[in-house]
């Protein structure tokens, strides 16, 4: 059997729903294709304009922040995905490291970060996920903003002679001050996203918030 590129193209523009708009009812079934890039911050919009009927701005926000059956998450290629709820376990678990799959992925560039602390990732993953726990009961607006959160949580609990070094400057980026800590929180926020412990919420401005999976 001979199959033409016109016949792959066609089954592409299908799966994806970009042969004919489904009805705004739809919107699980158009997001389901295989989750929707939200990089650079409005493309799924976009995605969902060329894709759905009657489709508005309103609509797609209240599916993220109010009835919730949509969920927008750092998940494939460590970028923000937006997903429908119940396939969380796809987008999110599914990629957590199972037996030797180490380190995990998209963190591999903070091996400077852990030598310079003299910490193994496994502890400053936990003492993270410890301090993400804030998020269950608050929501955070702009991501330096949690990442400066989290280093302040985790801060007080680390070795005296590792504080120090926390409050360093990264050196990582020179338009964007960050110290090592926050470096350090930085790489470990995708991890706790497959984790599910944390999403995006409400935009507020060109700001995005982040909160829990759990709210």
């Amino acid at each position: 059997m001979e199959i033409s590129n016109r016949q792959i193209i066609n089954y592409r523009l299908k799966t994806h729903h970009l042969d004919q708009r489904l009805p705004l009812t739809e919107l699980v079934t158009a997001v389901s294709a295989c989750g929707v890039q939200n990089s650079p911050p409005g493309s799924w919009e976009t995605a969902m304009f060329n894709r759905l009927e009657d489709c508005t701005e309103q609509a797609l926000s209240a599916a993220l922040t109010e009835s919730k059956t949509l969920l927008q998450a750092w998940s494939f290629r460590g970028a923000p995905i937006v997903f429908p709820s119940h396939e969380s376990s796809i987008f999110l678990t599914a990629l957590i490291p199972q037996g030797s799959e180490r380190p995990w992925i998209y963190t591999q560039g903070m091996t400077g970060i852990l030598d310079l602390l003299d910490l193994p990732f496994e502890d400053l993953l936990r003492r993270q996920v410890e301090a993400i726990g804030y998020l269950d009961d608050n929501v955070v607006k702009n991501k330096n903003n949690l990442e400066r959160l989290l280093a302040d949580l985790i801060y007080p609990d680390l070795p005296p002679d590792r504080q120090k070094i926390w409050l360093e400057p990264s050196g990582f980026n020179k338009l964007v001050r960050k110290t090592v800590g926050q470096t350090a929180v930085s790489f470990l926020l995708r991890p706790c996203s497959y984790m599910s412990l944390v999403v995006f919420g409400a935009r507020t401005g060109v700001n995005p918030t982040f909160t829990s999976f759990r709210n």
